[in-house]
């Protein structure tokens, strides 16, 4: 049996989320952070892509076992950063964060609908809670290439979380031993 999978391709530059302000309730004196408007409009800007990619697919039933992830930022190489005669190095190496990066795409998955989680339908997954691996990736864009985060999404049964638990520690083991993983 064939695993199930989800692909996605979202345009424009990968946003992470920002924090919001902290704010204080001058009722009851609590403190809270406001959400930040940019990260939602975000999330709900992949829900909506999200959508239409299970439209294209005629319909898709969410994941309701283990999820593995794999995801790939491709970022806008800034000016300052091509030199003549160096090395291309794919890799960004500066801020944004990953995690900050993947919260967005992975809230921006689970809430294509509504604001409040009561209001969520479940789309691709029921919680992200199911990813039990991830595979990010934060590249620069190949000269023409535009900005774009690429999200595949992998169910597995019980035997390939044991295989891609097993593979995880033989690459540990390169990298202890002085290999590259």
């Amino acid at each position: 049996m064939k695993a199930k999978t989800f692909t996605l391709t979202i345009p424009g530059t990968p946003q992470p989320i920002k924090a919001g302000a902290p704010c204080a309730n001058r009722h009851t004196g609590g403190a809270y952070i406001r959400s930040n408007e940019q990260s939602n409009k975000e999330k709900f800007r992949i829900g909506e892509l999200v959508k239409a990619r299970i439209e294209e697919m005629g319909g898709f039933e969410p994941f309701s076992g283990a999820i593995q992830a794999t995801v790939n930022y491709y970022f806008q190489k800034p000016k300052h950063k091509i030199r003549k005669n160096s090395t291309p190095f794919p890799f960004v190496d500066c801020k944004p964060d990953v995690d900050n990066l993947q919260k967005v795409t992975y809230d921006g998955v689970q809430r294509a609908n509504g604001k409040k989680r009561e209001e969520v339908d479940t789309i691709a997954w029921q919680d992200d809670a199911q990813i039990i691996g991830c595979k990010v990736n934060k590249l620069w864009c190949i000269e023409d290439e535009e900005p774009r985060t690429e999200l595949k999404l992998i169910e597995v049964d019980c035997p390939d979380v044991w295989v891609l638990y097993l593979s995880m520690l033989d690459e540990a083991d390169d990298v202890l031993e002085g290999g590259v993983a």
